[in-house]
């Protein structure tokens, strides 16, 4: 593993909810960018991003969690076409049509991101590059 900075942000998902539903997280990619250079560092393993990808997957295990627990066809529709594309990364649909307006269920998604952080951390999953989250953030993630 060489000399890789081991810096973890482990707590940063509870936080990456609310930067996602104001738009702040697009303030990251300069980190992202600094972290992705070979020659800092972290050699070019970015350790945050894994971490971020995690508010993604919060996301949409609330949505599964309601969708499985709710009798509103209404929300069930919300859900059922939010999830699909909440799964190839792209959690805001989720995030603004289902679980910010509930409450709960956001501050459930960001705790399981929150968990889903710790994982990756414990993983020591690092991305190699810049790219989606979701499905195709896995192209992207390896472990160590």
């Amino acid at each position: 593993m060489g000399q890789r900075d081991k810096t973890r942000w482990p707590i940063l998902p509870l936080g990456s909810s609310p930067l996602v539903s104001v738009g702040l997280h697009q303030a990251l990619t300069p980190i992202h960018v600094m972290l992705n250079d070979p020659a800092g560092p972290t050699m070019g393993v970015n350790y945050l991003l894994p971490v971020l990808m995690m508010s993604g997957g919060g996301q949409v295990g609330a949505g599964l969690a309601l969708f499985l627990r709710t009798k509103s066809q209404k929300l069930k529709g919300y859900i059922r076409d939010s999830i699909p594309v909440g799964i190839l990364g792209v959690g805001e649909l989720l995030m603004y049509a289902v679980t910010l307006p509930l409450g709960r269920p956001f501050v459930t998604a960001c705790l399981g991101a929150g968990v889903g952080g710790i994982l990756a951390t414990l993983f020591h999953l690092g991305a190699i590059s810049q790219g989606v989250s979701g499905l195709f953030g896995v192209l992207i993630v390896q472990p160590g």
